[in-house]
């Protein structure tokens, strides 16, 4: 009890309070020490791994008023965004990108964040334009462009266009691709078919339709066109030269027929 109240009153040495928070024999008195510690590191380690629930809990509540408090209390910026790096968990990051007071840590956990709901959240509601636009940064799927696009009209008309062109350009992309597939069946359908006088000019009309494609291609996809192209390239000069022997044929006969 005696040990618990020096805890408790702050007076206990910095040393002191290390060890108890990680080995003391009485639980009241580790969770006392806990509540004291400033060391961002065995926090962690606490709160990630310790055996006792109570302790993990404490940890973690130490953690968060540590590291989401005023930058003039608690333990140096600096010292805060290495903690963030070296061992986010997403639960802390998440509850940081929501709820720190410094727009730096707010920032470095979102760096962290997976989820989709809190990164259109912060990219929508966050105080500072800078943060709001690291959140936009990290949403990478359509969904979330939509949200933000949609949300942040009557806030932060940039985010707004931001996240509007983004949703614009990945929806130009898949209509590309697709079409993109599509040009090779139509190309891979004509190199399978016999050559006539029409397959030339079909030819240059999916090429033409392939060339006003500007979006990036998977290479597999750039690769079965080649192919094609170069199947439907052969079969045509091979048609052409075979229309040439057959117009040197037809003139020699002429000729020879002209004779008699």
């Amino acid at each position: 009890r005696i040990r618990r109240k020096a805890f408790e009153s702050g007076d206990a040495p910095a040393q002191a309070v290390v060890e108890a928070a990680r080995s003391d024999t009485d639980l009241e008195v580790r969770q006392c020490a806990v509540q004291r510690l400033a060391d961002l590191d065995l926090l962690a380690e606490l709160a990630g791994s310790d055996a006792s629930a109570a302790i993990r809990e404490a940890a973690d509540r130490r953690q968060r008023t540590l590291l989401a408090g005023p930058q003039q209390d608690g333990p140096p910026l600096e010292a805060r965004l290495q903690a963030i790096r070296r061992a986010p968990s997403p639960a802390l990051c998440a509850f940081l990108a929501r709820e720190a007071e410094v727009a730096e840590i707010r920032s470095a956990a979102l760096a962290q964040v997976q989820d989709i709901g809190v990164l259109c959240a912060a990219a929508v509601d966050d105080s500072v334009a800078a943060v709001r636009r690291a959140a936009l940064e990290r949403i990478e799927e359509p969904h979330g462009w939509e949200v933000v696009a949609r949300n942040a009209r009557n806030k932060d008309k940039q985010i707004s266009r931001l996240a509007r062109e983004r949703l614009e350009a990945f929806h130009k992309m898949r209509s590309e691709q697709e079409t993109a597939e599509r040009l090779c069946g139509s190309l891979e359908h004509l190199a399978a078919a016999d050559v006539t006088a029409a397959t030339r000019a079909e030819f240059n009309r999916l090429t033409l339709q392939w060339q006003s494609l500007d979006c990036p291609l998977p290479a597999s996809v750039q690769q079965r066109f080649d192919a094609a192209s170069r199947r439907v390239a052969g079969a045509i000069e091979g048609f052409q030269a075979l229309a040439s022997q057959r117009r040197a044929l037809c003139a020699e006969l002429e000729a020879l027929l002209a004779r008699v």
